[in-house]
């Protein structure tokens, strides 16, 4: 699935819910599967702030 990079608004190739490195800014994203109100589901891509122990673990 493609995704825009909230770091650097490249597009890349991605599938949720994984932490992935952006591979042209190799900045931490975070892909997350919403469920909205209406039962639908939304992908959404955000900048992933948490500290690095963290990400590593994948929580």
């Amino acid at each position: 699935m493609e995704v825009k990079c909230p770091w650097c608004g490249s597009k890349i190739n991605i599938s949720p819910p994984y932490t992935h490195l952006c591979p042209e800014c190799k900045m931490p994203i975070l892909v997350k599967t919403v469920k909205m109100p209406d039962g639908k589901f939304i992908i959404q891509v955000v900048q992933d702030r948490r500290p690095a122990k963290q990400r590593m673990r994948g929580t």
